[in-house]
């Protein structure tokens, strides 16, 4: 809504640019109910991210498949995430022994920003459509991130901001990166994944490392440790007279080096 206020303002230059900020779904892979495979997966195809896109975000993001964009060199360029397929969703939750007479229930964690809540509500209803009862509980930041690191959580949503490199799937995906050693805070261990990063570190070529790396991201994809939403875009607003920021798309500041101030453009 303010983006769109601000572009009708004569004073204000807006620019977009594609972002790599990659939103998701966390699991925690030891919990009974989102341990499930089926649950997970029932819960990707029940979230319709294209209506989300459109609707809460003005269409500033893209869906996602992966943690590095597509586009990147170690990018899995045919993955998208699961469809929004609220019937597959409904039959995944029945073979995982869920009815109406027992929904399974969630509690979804996240933050007090605004916008997260948001998003969060939009999800807890799409998911009620199809069986699952989400409970949300936001919290203020340092209390949210405390649990997620200590593993008290079933589902959460946070963003990787700002990756580049492939490294982040050790941090991320290993067995031996669960917190506080890494960020694999689902404690998800995948001996295949394991072998699959250490290859790929030890390669000697870009090719061999990417080709490792989509294994990865391929198998990420099965078994669901995430569930991929999508890639926030970055979006620069200043009033007329700021030239020569260039938007990044990790949303850094380092465009701010070459920013100049023309005060005769401001005057216009």
């Amino acid at each position: 809504e303010l983006l769109g206020w601000l572009d009708a303002r004569p004073e204000v230059t807006i620019e977009r640019r594609p972002g790599t900020t990659f939103a998701y779904l966390g699991f925690n892979l030891e919990d009974p109910v989102v341990g499930d495979i089926r649950v997970r997966r029932a819960i990707a195809h029940a979230i319709d991210r294209e209506a989300i896109i459109r609707y809460v975000w003005a269409g500033s993001a893209r869906p996602a498949g992966g943690i590095l964009p597509r586009g990147h060199w170690a990018g899995h360029p045919d993955l998208i995430g699961l469809p929004y397929d609220p019937e597959r969703a409904r039959a995944l939750l029945a073979e995982a022994g869920f009815d109406a007479a027992r929904p399974a229930r969630i509690v979804y964690k996240t933050s007090t920003n605004p916008v997260r809540v948001r998003i969060a509500t939009v999800m807890q209803d799409q998911l009620a459509q199809v069986g699952i009862q989400a409970e949300i509980r936001s919290y203020d930041w340092g209390t949210f991130y405390g649990d997620i690191k200590a593993g008290n959580f079933q589902v959460f949503s946070l963003a990787w901001v700002g990756i580049k490199m492939p490294d982040i799937y050790r941090y991320v995906f290993h067995s031996d990166s669960v917190p506080p050693a890494g960020a694999n805070r689902g404690r998800w261990s995948d001996p295949r994944v394991d072998a699959l990063i250490e290859r790929a570190e030890a390669a000697d070529s870009l090719e061999e490392q990417a080709r490792l790396y989509r294994l990865v991201q391929e198998r990420v994809m099965e078994v669901l440790p995430y569930v991929a939403l999508w890639y926030e875009d970055q979006v620069f607003v200043a009033r007329h007279g700021i030239e020569g920021y260039r938007v990044s798309r990790d949303g850094s500041y380092d465009g701010l080096v070459d920013a100049r101030w023309d005060r005769r453009e401001a005057r216009r």
